[in-house]
């Protein structure tokens, strides 16, 4: 089968998109930025020289100071507290703006500062507090990368393969057939007792790398059998029973008297500083949530 009797091409898709009718959709917390707005440079001491001016911190126009996540704000709100400078949490710059408040901090992936023709500025926690050692990387879906097949030529004649509606069987390698006037490739997996199956290439994501045993020694399910179909139960229930433990465990826990942990916000924030390394995702939802408590 050809590549083009699969994918639709670019320009065709651009073609045939021009000829229907298009919106534009802004989300709500878009920000327009007016064209007076231009870079804002500065570093700790200068951020602290500007809020340590004058006693009175009145005379400043609006700052909006912001974080990459919500550790990161609170170490950049225990920063700001010894200057007097106590920011309220907003959504936006919008809301920031709507709000009228003299300083404010919100969450967003920003680096840079910004100031613009009123004076008012957008102050970054890298600013002060140095730029992360790593660009974030884009999140993937939480799915174990050791079972996903991204190309046919990742197999072996011989492998063992899992196919979600019939278990662990061989990958024999591909095969044309003609089915009903339509020819198409199709994956020949062997399963025990010589019986084999026909998966469509397009059906691609119905098969999975085996991960379990040693490959020479994977154990074939039988066609026609319900054996996949109770270690799929066994599994499911398994998993049910480490789950209902580790609510009792949880609930256990929460029925204790807990110990207070005083935190030392000064020690906090100067390991913050000093941390070179990007958090993974996992990471950083425990970060937030030793700090939530």
């Amino acid at each position: 089968m050809r590549p083009q009797d699969l994918f639709i091409e670019p320009d065709r898709v651009e073609r045939q998109l021009d000829h229907l009718p298009s919106i534009e959709v802004r989300g709500a917390g878009s920000t327009d930025f007016n064209a007076g707005a231009t870079a804002y440079n500065a570093d700790a001491d200068a951020v602290r020289s500007l809020l340590s001016a004058k006693p009175d911190l009145s005379h400043l126009p609006p700052i909006l100071f912001i974080a990459e996540s919500a550790g990161r704000r609170d170490a950049l709100i225990a920063w700001l507290k010894p200057l007097g400078v106590l920011p309220r949490q907003h959504e936006s710059w919008a809301d920031f703006q709507k709000k009228g408040k003299q300083f404010g901090i919100a969450l967003a992936p920003l680096q840079d500062g910004v100031e613009f023709s009123d004076g008012s500025k957008i102050i970054t926690e890298a600013q002060i507090f140095g730029a992360r050692a790593q660009i974030k990387r884009r999140r993937k879906p939480a799915r174990d990368p050791e079972t996903l097949l991204k190309d046919l030529s990742e197999l072996s004649i011989g492998a063992p393969i899992v196919h979600a509606e019939h278990g662990v069987g061989r990958y024999l390698g591909l095969e044309i057939i003609d089915a009903g006037g339509v020819s198409g490739e199709y994956l020949v997996l062997e399963y025990a007792k010589g019986d084999k199956i026909y998966v469509p290439v397009g059906s691609l994501r119905l098969v999975h790398r085996y991960t379990g045993a040693e490959p020479e020694s994977a154990p074939l399910h039988s066609l026609g059998t319900d054996r996949w179909s109770k270690a799929q139960s066994k599994a499911k229930k398994r998993a049910h029973d480490v789950a209902a433990e580790l609510l009792q465990i949880n609930a256990r826990r929460a029925a204790k008297p807990g110990m207070p942990m005083p935190v030392d916000d000064a020690e906090y924030l100067k390991f913050c500083e000093g941390f070179p390394f990007e958090t993974t995702q996992d990471q950083q939802i425990a970060i937030d949530a030793v700090l939530d408590d």
